[in-house]
């Protein structure tokens, strides 16, 4: 029987496995709540309506259609002194969001000038949504500049919502907008301000929550099977998903590695260099951003070993070969002493022979890349010098 200690410990130890256990499967949960596609934006927008709203009585603007592209022709207003505009409100730009689109950010650009010495000012510019304006003042008194350069002031970024919650509907809508007006701060002159364009780009995501299709594959490639031992492997596949791959690794005998994203839809790995030889398994494995799974069944690769080099290699040959042209110079000057001191009979043959097989050791040390050359040196040097032992032993006369 268990101590009553004892049990309480595994108790503790059980609980503990437990919280453990849950508290992963939660987080693998949180992983996929929500999952969107982001930093996609719309191509910006010219509208189809430009009309002057009243402002305390400004001046108003003429050739309003001049505002809707961007062609060097005006909407233009004559600014009192100490005198403003009435809002030029631009409206129905036309977009078409995919279905879902959640709105990150909106910008606005305004291409404009005036007409004497910078003094015309930007005063106030606003989104605008059924009629009213909405949102923060992204102005405050900016001067516009004297002369057309044909460049866009902007206003907003991806992420700046101007203070708003707007959503497709409101964009796609015909009643979406931007306004602005302009300030003549001279006491004495009036001005000109000359509107070229108002356009509009929307930044948006994609909430894509329907997406139950696993990634799939293909252009599986191996660089070598099989593969000697101690070389690297690299293996390429191409993989694709409706949504956004998260990872992709490949398992080689249950050891898992990263495949790196390289381009378009192409994953590498070059990092698997075997120690053993033998039949190595491995499988592909491709997650999506939804936990969806897919791989590419089991392959292997046979890594193999060289067999050792022989011994006798061509270049082993070739010193052996050298070695013995020395050898057979010094026999030469032995059999030449013996010559000139005890008359040895047919010498004449046998120093040509010599000369011969040095010329053919010779060449097979220069000219190594031709076959056979050293087998036919080392024949011909063996064979000089068993007529020199010969000789010597008075075997061959």
């Amino acid at each position: 029987m268990l101590k009553k200690k004892y049990k309480f410990i595994i108790i503790i130890v059980l609980l503990l496995e437990l919280v453990i256990l849950t508290n992963f499967n939660t987080n693998v949960k949180t992983n996929i709540i929500n999952p969107k596609i982001s930093n996609l934006n719309t191509d910006f927008q010219n509208p189809n309506i430009v009309e002057n709203i009243n402002n305390n009585r400004g001046t108003i603007f003429n050739f309003l259609t001049n505002a809707k592209i961007q062609n060097d022709q005006y909407a233009i207003s004559t600014i009192l002194s100490l005198k403003n505009t009435e809002w030029i409100r631009c409206t129905d730009f036309d977009f078409n969001l995919p279905d879902g689109s959640i709105i990150e950010g909106i910008e606005v650009q305004i291409d404009d000038h005036g007409s004497f010495n910078n003094e015309i000012l930007a005063q106030d510019i606003y989104l605008v949504l059924n009629g009213v304006k909405i949102g923060i003042d992204k102005e405050s008194g900016t001067s516009i500049g004297e002369t057309d350069t044909d460049t866009y002031r902007v206003y907003g970024n991806p992420t700046d919502m101007w203070d708003t919650e707007l959503t497709q509907n409101n964009i796609e809508g015909s009643t979406f907008g931007v306004q602005i007006f302009y300030y003549n701060p001279s006491f004495f002159i009036e001005f000109v301000v000359r509107v070229d364009n108002i356009q509009i780009k929307i930044y948006y995501s994609i909430s894509d929550d329907d997406d139950n299709n696993p990634p799939t594959w293909d252009n599986l490639i191996e660089s070598s099977d099989p593969l000697i031992l101690g070389n690297t492997e690299i293996i390429n596949i191409n993989v694709y998903d409706d949504s956004t791959i998260s990872f992709v690794y490949i398992e080689i005998n249950n050891v898992n590695y990263t495949m790196d994203f390289i381009s378009d839809n192409n994953y590498r790995n070059s990092t698997w260099t075997p120690i053993t030889i033998g039949v190595k398994n491995y499988s592909i494995w491709m997650i999506d951003e939804y936990n969806n799974i897919n791989w590419t069944g089991i392959y292997d690769i046979t890594v193999i070993d060289l067999p050792l080099e022989p011994i006798y290699k061509a270049e082993n040959i070739i010193l052996m070969s050298f070695m013995f042209a020395v050898i057979s110079i010094l026999l030469f000057l032995i059999v030449l002493m013996l010559f000139l001191y005890k008359k040895i009979n047919k010498f004449l043959p046998t120093l040509i022979l010599f000369l011969f097989s040095l010329i053919i050791g010779v060449s097979s040390i220069a000219i190594i890349s031709l076959p056979f050359i050293p087998y036919f040196s080392l024949f011909f040097i063996l064979f000089q010098l068993s007529i020199f032992i010969m000789k010597s032993l008075k075997i061959y006369k």
